[in-house]
C-alpha cells in the first residue's frame, strides 16, 4: 500500500526501519503534506550534482550521492511493502532514538525523507494542554510533530540533498569523504581546541577510516565553532572521558580510544549536544 510512513531509528552505521501506524484519514493528510514539501524541495532547482566537498551548490542546484548502501537497503526493502516492516511501539517511540521519518508514495523504492529532531516528540511533562473540541483537554499520550520540510529524496539511485550536514545525520556517508593527507592532518594538528602530543606518531596510528573521520570533522568546523568546555561537558555527560590540558582536547594515543572520540566529534558515536538542534544520530546504549 502506498502512502506510508516509517521511522529510522538507531545508529547510523545500521539500518532499523520501523513502520508508523497511523489510521487512513491521517495517512491521507500525511500524504498531501509530504507531496508539498517535495514540490517546495525540487523547486526552482535545474541542476543535480554529484556530491564534492570541493563544491558549494548554488540555489538551482542539488547534491546527490551514488550507491549508498544504506539509502538503497530502505528502498529495497520499501519495495516489498510496509508489512515486512515491524511496527514501532508509539508508547516507547520517545526512547526508540529516531533519526529520520521517511514517507514512501508508492511501493516502487522511492522515498522522502525528514531529519528528526529531539523537539519533534512531544512532551508528556509538566501539564500540557491541548485544544479538542471546544475545550482544553490534558495530553496525556506520546506523540510527536511532522517537521515542516524535507532534507533528502533517494529516487532512481540517487540520494538528493541540500545540506550535507543533515544528510550526514541520518545516513552513513563516511566513505564520500577522502582520507585526509599528511598536509591535511598537519592543518588539523594546528586547531587550537585540541593538542597532539606528536603529530608524525599521530599520523602513523591512523588508518583509512580515521584519516576520514579527520576529514569529516575538519570539513563540519565543529572544534573551531565549539567551546572546548562544551565539548568535554557533552562527553562526560555520556560517559565518555577527554583530556584537556592547558585548554585544549589532548588526542588519545591509543587507536580505539582516538577513533572513539573522532566518531564523537564527527557525531557518529552518540547522541550528543555539540550543535544548535541538540540532536545528533546515534545509539546511546552502544557502549565503549
Amino acid at each position: 500500500m502506498p502512502n506510508n510512513l516509517f521511522a529510522l531509528v538507531g545508529d547510523r552505521r545500521e539500518v532499523d526501519v520501523r513502520r508508523v501506524q497511523v489510521s487512513a484519514d491521517i495517512q491521507g493528510q500525511l500524504s498531501g503534506l509530504f507531496f508539498a514539501y517535495e514540490e517546495k524541495f525540487f523547486e526552482g532547482i535545474d541542476e543535480e550534482v554529484e556530491f564534492s566537498h570541493s563544491w558549494k551548490a548554488d540555489e538551482d542546484q542539488l547534491f546527490y550521492i551514488l550507491d549508498n548502501e544504506q539509502a538503497e537497503e530502505i528502498s529495497a526493502r520499501i519495495s516489498g511493502g510496509a508489512l515486512e516492516f515491524e511496527a514501532i511501539d508509539p508508547a516507547n517511540f520517545q526512547n526508540e532514538n529516531v533519526r529520520a521519518l521517511i514517507f514512501s508514495p508508492n511501493d516502487d523504492g522511492r522515498y522522502l525523507v525528514q531529519y528528526f529532531y529531539a523537539s519533534q516528540h512531544l512532551s508528556r511533562r509538566g501539564f500540557t494542554l491541548f485544544y479538542d473540541g471546544d475545550t482544553f483537554t490534558k495530553f496525556e499520550e506520546p506523540g510527536f510533530s511532522i517537521g515542516r520540510k524535507l532534507d533528502l529524496v533517494f529516487e532512481n539511485g540517487r540520494l538528493k540533498f541540500k545540506n550535507f550536514n543533515i544528510a550526514k545525520r541520518v545516513f552513513d556517508v563516511l566513505g564520500n569523504y577522502t582520507e585526509a593527507s599528511d598536509e591535511q592532518i598537519d592543518a588539523f594538528a594546528q586547531i587550537e581546541a585540541i593538542h597532539i602530543e606528536d603529530v608524525e606518531a599521530f599520523k602513523g596510528m591512523l588508518n583509512q577510516t580515521t584519516r576520514r573521520l579527520v576529514s569529516a570533522i575538519a570539513a563540519e568546523g565543529t572544534l573551531e565553532n565549539t567551546p572546548v568546555e562544551d565539548i568535554v561537558e557533552s562527553g562526560e555527560g555520556l560517559g565518555l572521558a577527554i583530556a584537556v590540558a592547558d585548554g585544549r582536547i589532548v588526542l588519545p594515543t591509543e587507536k580505539s580510544l582516538l577513533k572513539h572520540l573522532l566518531r564523537f566529534l564527527d557525531h557518529g558515536v552518540y547522541a550528543s549536544p555539540l550543535a544548535a538542534d541538540r540532536r545528533f544520530i546515534a545509539n546511546s546504549k552502544m557502549s565503549f
